[in-house]
């Protein structure tokens, strides 16, 4: 891909970003994605992929999800991706998946780890496989299809953190529906997201 130029409010150009393989991200949330023309199918679906890394994990506080889509409150059309004190405490690298009624974790770690050199997820239809600098670990996701139709966020949660993420997607190959979101750096140093499939630029 070529570069996103950020601009503004008189539409001049104060910034070029470029594809790099990281941004770090310490301690704040971001919302890629904000509520309204959102995914809005079920995450367990014919067709659906979905996966995300990141590195160099230091867990400066109690923990929690880190990528996610979706809605944790409800247990619909979601995607998380943490570390120790959300999911199952106490434990360094944690995933879940949840659609519906399904909610579904996995660890690997232990409990004294505060630093994760990576993980990553891939999933696809019923199951999901979680790697990280501990371990591997994989699942099958008992599928219920979600009541809600609701426009959810794609966030990028860092309390509790400092890490670098290299990749976040979700992709439906029968509905050509996704998103991917691209690590940038601008020519003066600044990173940024890219979020493919809505072509959104989120400056750090």
């Amino acid at each position: 891909m070529g570069g996103c130029f950020a601009q503004d409010k008189a539409s001049k150009t104060v910034d070029t970003y470029w594809p790099a393989h990281a941004a770090n991200i310490a301690d704040k949330t971001l919302v890629l994605k904000s509520y309204g023309d959102d995914l809005t199918l079920p995450f367990w679906t014919p067709g659906v992929r979905a996966g995300g890394r990141i590195e160099n994990v230091s867990i400066t506080g109690t923990g929690s999800n880190i990528l996610n889509w979706g809605e944790w409150g409800r247990a619909a059309d979601a995607l998380y991706l943490g570390t120790k004190g959300y999911f199952t405490p106490g434990k360094a690298a944690a995933y879940s998946v949840c659609s519906g009624e399904a909610i579904v974790s996995i660890s690997v770690g232990s409990d004294s780890e505060t630093f994760v050199e990576y993980m990553e997820v891939n999933a696809r239809e019923d199951s999901f496989v979680l790697t990280s600098s501990f371990g591997d670990a994989d699942a099958k996701v008992k599928s219920w299809l979600s009541n809600y139709t609701d426009m959810w966020q794609i966030r990028i949660k860092g309390p509790g953190h400092v890490f670098d993420v290299a990749s976040f997607w979700w992709y439906n190959d029968l509905q050509h529906l996704y998103f991917m979101v691209q690590p940038m750096c601008s020519v003066s140093g600044e990173s940024a997201f890219f979020t493919h499939g809505y072509n959104i630029l989120t400056e750090l």
